[in-house]
């Protein structure tokens, strides 16, 4: 009886199964466990993108000493801090400031960043007593999970002369 070389059928059916199982397990665990994980990495990116952009909202308004709206609705800030102006204003999915010289509804010279993405909307409210501006609100709307809103309030200095 001569010995015959290589491998049966049978071997290679159970080795192709087993090396199939093995790689539907590595691809079933990368994408369970992997992707869940990049998704949760970004919305904490985010999360912590939309607080870095209250704490220089508030900076900006904190740090004014002569407090005056010029423009104010819902999706649009405009003051000028005695030296410039500043503006904060929403559009198209982003948050910008805007520093300069605004004269006339127009900027002459200005300088802008953009300060958060992903956003859905963003609100604005002045709180006043007596005409006098007491606090800004700042709600911060995300794209992808709306129902979570972070809200922001900043107390607005007033030196007295």
């Amino acid at each position: 009886m001569k010995y015959k070389y290589g491998f049966s059928l049978l071997y290679f059916l159970f080795y192709l199964t087993l090396f199939s199982t093995i790689a539907w397990y590595v691809c079933h665990s990368i994408t369970s466990l992997i992707i869940p994980s990049l998704q949760s990495t970004r919305m904490c990116q985010q999360l912590i993108a939309f607080h870095t952009a209250s704490d220089l909202f508030v900076r900006d308004i904190r740090k004014t000493d002569l407090f005056s709206l010029k423009e104010v609705t819902p999706t649009r800030l405009l003051w000028n801090d005695g030296t410039k102006n500043i503006e904060w204003h929403y559009y198209n999915n982003t948050l910008k400031r805007t520093e300069g010289n605004y004269h006339k509804k127009k900027w002459k010279k200005k300088t802008t960043s953009i300060i958060a993405t992903g956003l859905d909307n963003v609100i604005f409210t002045i709180d006043s007593i007596n005409d006098k501006t007491i606090g800004i609100a700042l709600q911060l709307i995300p794209l992808k999970n709306n129902k979570k809103t972070l809200n922001f309030y900043v107390a607005v200095r007033h030196h007295e002369s």
